[in-house]
C-alpha cells in the first residue's frame, strides 16, 4: 500500500513538472508548419542563424540574421525582445538547435525551430528570398 501511495505522489510531481515545462512554447515545426507561422503569427521574428554568405544566397521571407558562429551571438540575441515569438532556422538544424537552447536559457517565451532547416524548406518546394 505504501508503494502505491509513493508511486502516486511521484506521478503527480512528474505531471506538475511537465505542465510547468509546457508553459514555454518551443518545438520543432516542419516546413508547412513554419509557413503557417510566418503567415499567421503576429509579430513573429524569423531568425536565421547561418553565416552572412549563406543568408545572402537565400533566406526565409523577412528573416533577420544573427550568425551563431560569431562570439557576439549571445549578446546580440539578448538585445531581442524575449516576449515575441521566434522561428529559428539554419541549414540543417544543428546550429538552430544550439540557438534555441541559448534563447531558452535567456528566458525567451515562444521559440519554434524549423525541423531539418532550410534544406527541408527548399526540399518541400518553398521559395527563398535572395539578395
Amino acid at each position: 500500500m505504501k508503494k502505491i501511495v509513493v508511486l502516486l505522489v511521484l506521478a503527480l510531481i512528474a505531471g506538475a513538472c511537465s505542465e510547468a515545462q509546457a508553459d514555454q512554447a518551443t518545438g520543432l515545426v516542419d516546413s508547412a508548419g513554419a509557413e503557417d507561422l510566418i503567415e499567421s503569427v503576429e509579430d513573429l521574428v524569423v531568425l536565421d542563424v547561418r553565416t552572412p554568405e549563406e543568408f545572402t544566397a537565400g533566406a526565409l521571407p523577412d528573416a533577420i540574421l544573427i550568425d551563431i558562429n560569431q562570439p557576439s551571438f549571445t549578446a546580440e540575441v539578448e538585445q531581442l525582445d524575449s516576449t515575441l515569438p521566434y522561428l529559428v532556422y539554419c541549414r540543417s538544424g544543428n546550429r538552430s538547435a544550439r540557438a534555441v537552447e541559448i534563447m531558452e536559457n535567456l528566458g525567451f517565451d515562444e521559440i519554434y525551430e524549423l525541423d531539418d532547416g532550410i534544406g527541408a524548406w527548399v526540399g518541400s518546394g518553398r521559395q527563398l528570398v535572395t539578395g
